[in-house]
């Protein structure tokens, strides 16, 4: 059973990548199923931690960043998971790598970890 529920950001977001987690198994909301479409980086942090989803982007820079802040802040978010944007990765083999993902964090959990999706393939 997938346990992981995630939260894809406008940059990740498309609709062949949604169907066919969400067919794989996982919870996924999308910003424009919350209301957040073209919201700031943090906005997408804060509400990904509001309804604990894991955070998934492309936008490696600005969310190592804020990651790096709250941590140092002492903020807790609910994960996130990049995926630089010129790596190009079918949509079976991102459901492969966020099972794998899944399994990785059985134990601990998603919550303030910081992920790259290529160390799951």
């Amino acid at each position: 059973r997938l346990t992981l529920a995630l939260y894809i950001d406008d940059d990740f977001v498309q609709r062949q990548r949604v169907l066919v987690l969400r067919s794989a198994g996982f919870v996924v909301v999308t910003p424009a199923e919350t209301g957040t479409s073209g919201a700031t980086d943090e906005a997408h942090l804060v509400e990904s931690t509001r309804i604990r989803h894991v955070l998934v982007s492309h936008n490696v820079h600005d969310f190592h960043r804020l990651h790096t802040e709250w941590m140092i802040a002492g903020t807790a978010h609910g994960g996130i998971v990049l995926l630089s944007q010129g790596l190009r990765y079918s949509p079976r083999d991102i459901v492969d790598c966020f099972v794998q993902l899944d399994r990785s964090l059985a134990e601990s959990g998603p919550a303030n970890h910081l992920l790259f999706l290529t160390n799951f393939r």
